[in-house]
């Protein structure tokens, strides 16, 4: 059942006490909001609790979010709060929990009704697995890259991706997953420019061990964010840890910032995993925006191609469709010239390496593909053997004309 976690910002190391007089408590059978009957608290956080409960007319059972009474009295938690409401419920993805309510209780405590989960987080997944098959993990990770990647298509970057705020639930016989938790969310026009909201220019929100090294340095963040903190939670279930870890909050905010993650398969011990799939993750984990995927669509089909991969050479491209291709490479110079003829020369420089490569995944065949093979083909050139049989007929030519001048002398 859900165990629900509702921290702001607080390490896995030091997670922030919450003394039980400033929680919201209800009681089995009390009726909130003239509406509620509470059944049980199911979780509590920094910001409050949640109760398990059903609707008294309609007997539909629901997840109350109820705000602790000192935060329901200040303007910025408050704010923060019906944001998060606010988000969730505009966002309309299967992948994202529904918003079905908002209102306050008779003490004056602001709450939200959302949707009854049953199932469990993924960080009490890892916690008990520790290391997760890749054909699992790719899956958790494309179905939460399509919740999250709707979310940025309404203009929310949730800012706090971790695998507490992965909720892992079975629908038709199948795991799915909801995203939970858009307490820090920050609504704005994905790449266009930060509107900070409650949480002020500078502020850093969030759990340090998934933060990007942008919002780390509390500089403004967009999509590609929550991208590399969903590239943190890819290495985490891998490698059976995040990539960076520390004594306090600073110490893992520079890691983020200034320290590259060791690749997953040269952990102790080395993640199980396809080298292209590594080559995703570490992808994912760069420190520049401009150089991770740039949305998670990409990041998604990624994961997807690499992890079906599992003899791929860490030198081979990653694969991507090719409507991905258009939109992920940027236009180089002289892309508008006409395109070079089908057959190159025979002695013809190496085609640039690219990024990725607009075809479809391969399929198997005794026939390796040639290493750096690319969309441009390099005319082979002359081999040894034929080399070897030019100097032979040169041979032959010289003594014929030797032999030639002898007899006439």
């Amino acid at each position: 059942m859900l165990e629900w976690k509702t921290s702001l910002g607080d390490s896995k190391q030091t997670p922030a006490p919450q003394s039980p007089e400033k929680i919201a408590k209800f009681e089995p059978g009390q009726i909130v909001a003239g509406r509620y009957k509470i059944h049980r608290r199911i979780g509590h956080g920094g910001m409050g609790a949640v109760y398990a409960a059903e609707h008294v007319e309609f007997g539909r059972p629901v997840a109350l979010k109820i705000l602790s009474p000192e935060h329901s009295s200040q303007t910025d938690m408050l704010t923060r709060f019906r944001g998060e409401a606010r988000a969730a419920s505009q966002i309309g993805h299967p992948g994202i929990i529904d918003v079905l309510d908002f209102g306050t209780t008779e003490g004056g405590c602001v709450f939200f009704a959302m949707e009854l989960l049953d199932g469990e987080d993924l960080a009490d997944l890892l916690a008990r697995e520790k290391r997760i098959k890749v054909a699992r993990g790719a899956r958790i990770v494309e179905l939460a890259a399509a919740a999250v990647g709707a979310a940025h298509g309404k203009g929310i970057v949730h800012r706090d991706l971790k695998p507490e705020n992965i909720f892992l639930v079975q629908r038709g016989g199948q795991e799915s997953v909801k995203v939970l938790d858009f307490g820090v969310a920050k609504v704005n026009d994905p790449f266009v420019g930060p509107q900070e909201g409650v949480t002020g220019r500078g502020a850093v929100v969030g759990t340090p061990e998934y933060m990007s090294p942008e919002q780390a340095g509390g500089n403004p963040v967009d999509a590609r964010s929550d991208i590399y903190s969903l590239g943190c939670i890819l290495y985490e279930m891998f490698v059976g840890k995040p990539p960076f870890s520390g004594k306090n909050f600073v110490t893992v905010l520079m890691k983020h910032i200034g320290q590259p993650a060791l690749p997953p398969r040269q952990a102790d011990p080395p993640a199980d995993i396809p080298p292209a799939l590594e080559k995703v993750i570490l992808h994912a984990l760069s420190k520049d925006p401009a150089q991770r995927y740039q949305s998670m669509e990409e990041l998604a089909s990624a994961v997807h191609q690499a992890a079906a991969e599992p003899d791929a050479k860490a030198d081979e491209p990653v694969w991507l469709p090719a409507d991905e291709l258009l939109r992920s490479e940027p236009k180089k110079a002289g892309d508008d010239e006409p395109a070079a003829p089908p057959l190159a020369p025979a002695i013809a420089p190496a085609a640039p390496a690219l990024p990725y490569r607009a075809s479809r995944p391969p399929t198997p065949s005794a026939l390796p593909r040639p290493p750096g093979e690319n969309t441009l083909r390099v005319a082979p050139a002359p081999s040894g053997l034929t080399l070897i049989h030019g100097l032979f007929a040169l041979a032959i030519a010289i003594l014929m004309v030797a032999l030639v001048l002898l007899l006439r002398k």
